[in-house]
């Protein structure tokens, strides 16, 4: 039980970490979208051919 808690503690704290630090959070959300338009103009590029 106590290794449990211990995990779900630190879980805790990375979420209180994304809170503080909105520059992560920001790369996170820019990368999603590269990753994204990444996929489209694979997409695009598939169709045309």
């Amino acid at each position: 039980m106590a290794k449990k808690e211990k995990t779900i503690l630190i879980a805790d704290d990375q979420v209180i970490e994304h809170k503080k630090d909105p520059l992560s959070r920001f790369v996170i959300v820019v990368s999603n979208l590269l990753i994204v338009v990444l996929i489209v103009l694979c997409v695009l590029m598939f169709t045309h051919l």
